[in-house]
């Protein structure tokens, strides 16, 4: 794991700077131990992680925010506003019960995206042949 792609990557995402470089490469290396695909890039690999991490480090002030409700954690982000601009996610992420954990910030809805494996295409055909 290359702390300073991590590091590189969580400035540029969180331009707020809202976590310590300590915590980030702390938590980056606790997330590597489980977060494993060997069908992504190293790049990707790498911005993924980035994405988790900031995650699990936004997630405990979600809870604070919420006086400690984990109900709050299963109900999914939907829309995120910064002045005028609001983007809304609506349904383009289907989400499993383990994926509703990562759907309540926009840093674990880019990871679910980041992280979605590639589905093959399948052509099915009614050519018999002449």
């Amino acid at each position: 794991m290359d702390t300073s792609i991590i590091l590189k990557y969580a400035h540029l995402i969180d331009k707020n700077n809202t976590f310590s470089d300590e915590d980030i490469v702390s938590m980056a290396e606790l997330c590597s131990v489980y977060f494993k695909n060997s069908w992504m890039d190293k790049e990707k690999y790498n911005l993924a992680l980035t994405y988790l991490v900031l995650h699990e480090l936004t997630v405990p002030s979600l809870l604070e925010q919420t006086g400690g409700s984990t109900d709050y954690l299963v109900s999914g982000v939907t829309s995120k506003k910064e002045g005028d601009l609001q983007i809304s996610y609506g349904s383009s992420i289907k989400k499993s019960q383990e994926q509703e954990y990562y759907s309540k910030t926009p840093y674990g809805l880019k990871f679910l995206e980041l992280t979605a494996h590639p589905m093959p295409m399948f052509f099915v055909s009614g050519y018999t042949g002449d």
